[in-house]
């Protein structure tokens, strides 16, 4: 677990990581990140990157920037 993605959203390492990421998703980001994921993992794109809502730990919403590559 990144130390600084904890931090930015107030969570503990251990907490962030038993949570799914759809817990913390803003919900308008869902759709188009989920079709963005299924490019991904069907081979149809290398890599995806998109702007998304988190939620942090005190339930504000922080803009950041996602990336995801397929695990090797």
């Amino acid at each position: 677990m990144n130390p600084w993605l904890c931090a930015f959203l107030g969570y503990p390492a251990e907490e962030l990581m038993a949570i799914s990421f759809m817990d913390i998703h803003a919900p308008d980001d869902v759709d188009q990140d989920t079709r963005e994921d299924r490019r991904l993992l069907s081979g149809q794109r290398p890599n995806t990157s998109a702007k998304s809502g988190i939620a942090t730990k005190d339930g504000h919403f922080v803009s950041a920037m996602l990336t995801a590559v397929p695990a090797s």
